[in-house]
C-alpha cells in the first residue's frame, strides 16, 4: 500500500516479470479503472483469464454472454422515437411509451438472469476444478481511481463470490484514499479503515523513495533516451543540466512524475534532436509539466529574457542601460528559485543582476539555446517551415552545392522571407560542409531576388539583399579565389539587372583587388558602366 504515484504499478510490473519465469504460478493482471469499475465485469475478466491460462477456454458460457448482450441492449437508446414516429392520439402514445418501457425492462431483467451471479458461481465451480494444486495470483490495479461505491462492490465480490482456494489477490492501493472513499458509503459511525482491514489480510507498505533515488532513476532513464537517439552531451552541458535540474527536482517526488517526464521526452527528443538544445528542452518540459504558470511567464517574456542582435526588440530598443528591462524583471511574479533558473537559462536576464555579460553570443546560437533569439520560439511551437527552418534541412542543403539544380530546388522549397535570416546564419555555421561556395552564393542571390521585400529595410533591420551581400564574405571565407568569385557574382547580378546590389559587390571587388594579387581588375566596359549609371539613376 502506498500513496498515488509512489510506484505501485511499477512494483506490480516488476513482480509480474519475476513470476513469468515460475512454472507453478499463474499471474493475472486486471485494471479495475480501465474496466469501468463494474464488479461483475471485473469478476468475469478474472475468471476468463484464469480459464484461458489453464484450459485455453473462456469461462463465460454462451448463455452468460447472451445475457450480458441483453443487458447492454436494455441500456441502449432506441434508434427511433416511438411517440413521434407513430401518429396516434395522446392516450395511445402513452400506451406505446409504456409498452416500450416494459419491453426494455423485460430485456434488462432477462439479461440480469442470464448473466447473474448464479452463472458466475457456475463458472467459478468449473474453474475451481481446473485449479486443483495450482497457484494463481490476481493483481487488481487502479482501485484507488474509482469512487467508493465501486470499490466496496469489488472488495465484497472478491471476499465472497471469488474467494476460493488457489487464488490470491494483490491490491496495490493508496490506503488513505480508499479508506476515505469507502467510509463515505458506509453507515454513519463505521470506519473505512476498519472495513479495509477486514478485507486485506496482509498489508505491506511500499518504502518511501528518497529524492536521491528518484534523481538517480530519472538520470538513468534520460541517459537511455540520449543513447537511443545518439545524442551526446558535452561535459559543460552535463554540468549545466545538473545545476538547472537541482533547482527543479522538488517537483519530482514519485515514479509517476518520472514517467510523465520520460513519456514527454520520448516524443519530443526525436523531433527536436539537432534542432534545439536538448538540455534546455528537458528543463523546459519539466517546468511545463509541473509549473504551468512559470512556463507561461517564460513563454510570454521573450523580449525581456533574450538579447536581441539581428532583430532589435521594439520594447527595449532605446533601453541602452537596461533600466526599463530591470524594472520589468523585478515585476515578474517569480520566487527566488525561479529567478535563479531564469538567470541560468538566459544570460541577458542574468546580466541585469550580476553586471556581467555573455560576450560570445554566437555560442548561444551554435548550441541552439533557448536564450538565442533564433531558437527561442522553437521551444514553444511545432516546427513550421514557413516560419522556421530545421538544422537538418540546412545540412541537406549545404551538401548539394556541387549539384546546382538540386541545390536551387532545395533552397527555393525551404527558405522564404520569414525564415531567411535564421537560415542564412545556419548555412554560415555549417559552411565547412559546402563544396562550392560560389555556386551557393549565386543561388542565394537568385533566391532573394524572388522575395517581394528584397529591398525593404523595416526599422533598424537590413533588407534581405543587403543582409546577404554583407554575409557573402562569410560564405566565401575559405575561398582561395575570393576576388575572382566577387567578380563572377558582380557579373551575374549585372546581367540579371539587379542594379541595387552592384555597389556593394563593386566595393568587395575593389577591396580584394588591392591585395597583393592585384592582376584582377573590375571587368566592366565603359558601355556597361554607362548602362549601370543610367539604370541606377532611375
Amino acid at each position: 500500500m502506498a500513496s498515488g504515484g509512489s510506484g505501485k504499478t511499477s512494483t506490480i510490473n516488476l513482480i509480474l516479470k519475476q513470476l513469468a519465469s515460475k512454472n507453478d504460478i499463474y499471474s493475472i493482471s486486471i485494471n479495475a479503472w480501465a474496466l469501468g469499475g463494474d464488479h461483475e465485469i471485473i469478476l468475469w475478466d478474472i475468471l476468463n483469464q484464469i480459464s484461458t491460462k489453464l484450459t485455453d477456454k473462456k469461462a463465460k458460457t454462451k448463455r452468460a454472454r447472451f445475457g450480458h448482450l441483453l443487458k447492454k441492449v436494455s441500456k441502449a437508446e432506441l434508434p427511433f422515437d416511438l411517440s413521434s414516429e407513430i401518429p396516434l392520439d395522446s392516450s395511445t402514445k402513452n400506451n406505446m411509451n409504456s409498452s416500450s418501457g416494459k419491453i426494455l425492462n423485460t430485456v434488462s431483467y432477462l439479461g440480469q438472469i442470464l448473466s447473474s451471479s448464479d452463472n458466475i458461481s457456475l463458472a467459478r465451480n468449473r474453474i475451481e476444478s481446473y485449479i486443483k494444486n495450482k497457484k494463481i495470483i490476481v493483481f487488481i490495479d487502479d482501485l484507488d481511481r474509482l469512487p467508493g461505491k465501486q470499490i466496496i462492490n469489488i472488495l465484497r465480490s472478491i471476499n465472497t463470490i471469488a474467494d476460493y482456494g488457489g487464488i490470491s489477490y494483490v491490491l496495490p492501493i493508496d490506503i488513505q484514499y480508499v479508506s476515505s472513499a469507502v467510509e463515505e458509503q458506509l453507515p454513519f459511525g463505521q470506519s473505512g479503515s476498519e472495513f479495509i482491514e477486514k478485507v486485506i489480510q496482509l498489508p505491506i507498505d511500499l518504502p518511501t523513495l528518497t529524492q536521491e533515488k528518484i534523481d538517480h532513476v530519472l538520470f538513468d532513464k534520460i541517459n537511455i533516451l540520449l543513447i537511443e537517439h545518439k545524442i551526446t552531451l558535452s561535459e559543460d552541458e552535463i554540468q549545466r543540466f545538473q545545476r538547472l535540474y537541482f533547482e527543479l527536482n522538488k517537483y519530482i517526488k514519485s515514479p509517476r512524475d518520472i514517467n510523465k517526464i520520460i513519456n514527454v521526452l520520448r516524443f519530443r527528443m526525436p523531433i527536436s534532436n539537432t534542432e534545439i538544445n536538448i538540455v534546455d528542452l528537458i528543463i523546459l518540459e519539466i517546468i511545463r509539466l509541473f509549473d504551468k504558470r512559470f512556463y507561461e511567464i517564460i513563454k510570454t517574456h521573450r523580449d525581456l529574457l533574450i538579447n536581441h542582435i539581428h532583430i532589435p526588440s521594439v520594447k527595449y530598443r532605446l533601453d541602452s542601460h537596461n533600466k526599463k528591462r530591470t524594472i520589468d524583471a523585478d515585476k515578474l511574479d517569480i520566487n527566488s528559485d525561479q529567478k535563479e533558473i531564469l538567470q541560468q537559462l538566459f544570460p541577458a536576464f542574468d546580466a541585469l543582476y550580476t553586471n556581467t555579460n555573455f560576450s560570445n553570443k554566437d555560442t548561444l546560437r551554435k548550441l541552439k539555446r533557448i536564450a538565442d533569439e533564433n531558437y527561442f520560439d522553437l521551444f514553444f511551437a511545432s516546427l513550421d517551415s514557413e516560419i522556421n527552418v530545421s538544422n537538418k534541412q540546412i545540412l541537406e542543403i549545404v551538401q548539394l552545392s556541387d549539384t546546382p539544380d538540386k541545390l536551387n530546388k532545395a533552397l527555393f522549397s525551404t527558405i522564404n522571407t520569414n525564415n531567411f535570416d535564421f537560415a542564412l546564419r545556419l548555412i554560415i555555421d555549417n559552411i565547412s560542409l559546402v563544396k562550392d561556395t560560389l555556386t551557393l552564393s549565386t543561388n542565394l542571390l537568385d533566391l532573394v531576388d524572388t522575395f517581394q521585400t528584397k529591398y525593404d529595410s523595416p526599422g533598424l533591420q537590413l533588407s534581405p539583399f543587403s543582409t546577404l551581400l554583407l554575409r557573402i564574405n562569410d560564405i566565401l571565407r575559405g575561398s582561395n579565389t575570393k576576388l575572382a568569385d566577387y567578380i563572377t557574382l558582380l557579373d551575374h547580378n549585372y546581367h540579371k539587372k539587379r542594379i541595387e546590389t552592384l555597389p556593394l559587390l563593386i566595393r568587395e571587388v575593389d577591396v580584394y583587388s588591392e591585395k597583393k594579387d592585384s592582376k584582377y581588375h573590375i571587368n566592366l566596359t565603359e558601355d556597361e558602366l554607362a548602362e549601370y549609371k543610367n539604370m541606377h539613376s532611375k
